[in-house]
């Protein structure tokens, strides 16, 4: 892998202007500063996200049909090229695999019970 394609894959804080075109695709969070996406992540690929906590976005492509749509992300590690769509409470604490399709389901949620 080259250093450029390296770096490109690399998750990094949202942009000013990330966030600003984000906003435009009905996506929001209250703390902007906690969100991380790799500089290959198509941003028109995030639709009506609401971003909680830290939440990290692997590589998305539209093109390619992976995609967040319609949902809420609270504490999430989003692997890339994950299909994520049409979730009704949201994701909580969840780490999602590269590949891995979600669709149309209320909630998903991981809570640590150790001691």
């Amino acid at each position: 892998m080259t250093k450029s394609k390296e770096k490109a894959l690399l998750r990094r804080p949202v942009e000013w202007w990330e966030r600003r075109k984000l906003e435009s695709n009905g996506c929001h969070s209250l703390d902007w500063s906690r969100i991380r996406i790799c500089d290959a992540t198509d941003l028109d690929a995030m639709q009506r996200v609401e971003f909680v906590g830290a939440v990290s976005v692997g590589v998305l492509n539209r093109n390619e049909e992976s995609a967040i749509e319609n949902c809420r992300l609270e504490n999430c590690t989003i692997g890339d090229n994950a299909r994520i769509r049409n979730i009704g409470i949201g994701l909580r604490n969840i780490k999602v695999c590269n590949g891995a399709r979600i669709e149309d389901c209320g909630l998903i949620e991981f809570n640590d019970e150790s001691s």
